[in-house]
């Protein structure tokens, strides 16, 4: 992907990339972290209920590999059938912030079938088009505490004092571009 001819000043950086899912391995690693954390508060949850009740419980192994098959199978089904294991995104660093908007399907015959249905449905129930906003997420480079910069990935990670804000994924050309914004942005941070 190539830069996009967005710039609102000077001082700005916009692209877009087309993120693979399935085979990132910060998608990846983000997922199985989110599948444990809802594992744990699932069965904390229970067993603190059952210890109200009087009879303390914990998940027996086995439903717990049932929850975590089927959602790796729901996971599996949207990344390759809905999204064609790939997901659009605009990026955009400025003096003030750096921004993740999710831009969601891509152009293709595939994808424009699934809009098609979603705003049919959408029309239906009397709700928003769900193809459009698809969400965006921000931090201001006064929060950022730690920048990781993946080279061989070419993504550059940004955190703030307690996780992962933002994954700037970039193309080949545009990564040192990007690099050396957020160094000049980020200016306090170290960069790793």
């Amino acid at each position: 992907m190539t830069p996009s001819a967005q710039p609102p000043t000077q001082d700005s950086l916009s692209w877009t990339y087309n993120i693979p899912l399935l085979t990132n391995r910060f998608i990846l690693w983000d997922a199985i972290r989110i599948l444990v954390i809802c594992i744990m508060i699932l069965n904390g949850l229970i067993f603190i209920i059952s210890v109200l009740v009087g009879d303390p419980l914990v998940l027996p192994i086995e439903i717990i590999l049932l929850i975590v098959g089927i959602v790796a199978g729901l996971l599996l089904f949207v990344a390759l059938v809905i999204f064609g294991n790939r997901y659009f995104a605009r990026y955009t660093l400025n003096a003030k912030e750096a921004e993740f908007e999710g831009i969601g399907w891509g152009p293709g015959g595939w994808h424009r079938l699934m809009k098609g249905l979603l705003k049919i449905v959408a029309f239906f129930s009397l709700r928003s088009d769900p193809t459009e906003g698809q969400g965006a997420v921000s931090i201001k480079w006064r929060d950022v505490r730690k920048v990781n910069v993946h080279h061989g990935a070419r993504v550059i990670s940004l955190h703030n004092s307690w996780r992962t804000v933002i994954r700037l994924q970039c193309s080949p050309d545009i990564f040192d571009q990007a690099v050396e914004r957020v160094q000049v942005y980020a200016a306090e941070v170290t960069v790793h």
